[in-house]
């Protein structure tokens, strides 16, 4: 399991840990607070929206970036 580091947009500072296995889609929550909705699996097939501060590049850059 590989996990990337986001900021809770709903919850101003907090930090969140995805799972990049888990990660369906992203796409623009906000595009002028600069806001990104990642879209996951969850359990039973349920799908997971979280809502982060980050905008759509900088998300998508952190979860193509492999770390080993």
């Amino acid at each position: 399991m590989k996990f990337r580091m986001f900021t809770d947009a709903v919850r101003k500072g907090k930090k969140i840990a995805v799972n990049i296995d888990r990660v369906r889609f992203i796409q623009v929550a906000d595009a002028e607070a600069g806001t990104t909705e990642i879209w996951m699996d969850g359990h039973s097939g349920d799908a997971i929206v979280l809502e982060v501060g980050e905008d759509f590049d900088t998300v998508l850059s952190r979860l193509n970036t492999i770390a080993e």
